[in-house]
């Protein structure tokens, strides 16, 4: 004779499966809870990331750009658009960079080059501002490209040598007139 009675039994059982489901969906909890705390966590890093470039790109006294293989401005910071006179850098967006270039066949082998290499570094070249007047600077760019090799964009700095370049020209002209 069974000390347990079939009823009872399969109660006992059923009550173990439940404590075992139970014990499942704690855990699960659990798991889901730790996820969500570290996704919380990792949004606000994110959050405090994106806001740190942002001041980084907008406040830097250096002209930085983003530009499309096509050549359109795809952003700007404040330094760019005072470089080339523009009010905002906001108007700066879709405008063509080689319409900036006083020769743009220099901006078209500009870009022949960055394509082949990853970095150009340290290029002169002059730009007309919207105003009208030229400036010389010093381009620094990088083509960013996708997992397939394929070009994404380009990314550079422009830092105005242009009174360096109306020094040189002026010491130049005292050497070559013998003021030197």
């Amino acid at each position: 004779m069974s000390l347990i009675s079939p009823g009872l039994g399969f109660a006992l059982l059923a009550g173990a499966i439940v404590l075992a489901v139970a014990a499942v969906v704690w855990r699960s909890m659990q798991s889901v809870r730790h996820a969500n705390a570290m996704l919380v966590r990792t949004t606000s890093e994110l959050q405090i990331s994106d806001a740190r470039y942002h001041r980084f790109f907008n406040e830097s006294p250096v002209a930085l750009y983003r530009t499309s293989p096509a050549g359109a401005i795809l952003d700007a910071n404040r330094a760019l658009a005072d470089l080339l006179a523009y009010d905002t850098p906001a108007e700066l967006v879709g405008i063509s960079a080689r319409a900036h270039h006083v020769n743009p066949a220099v901006r078209d082998e500009f870009r022949l080059v960055l394509d082949q290499s990853r970095v150009v570094e340290s290029r002169t070249t002059e730009l007309r501002r919207r105003d009208g007047r030229t400036i010389w600077v010093v381009d620094t760019t990088v083509a960013v490209r996708g997992p397939d090799g394929n070009v994404l964009h380009y990314e550079g700095c422009l830092v105005d040598i242009t009174k360096l370049r109306i020094a040189e020209a002026s010491l130049q002209a005292r050497v070559e007139s013998g003021a030197g």
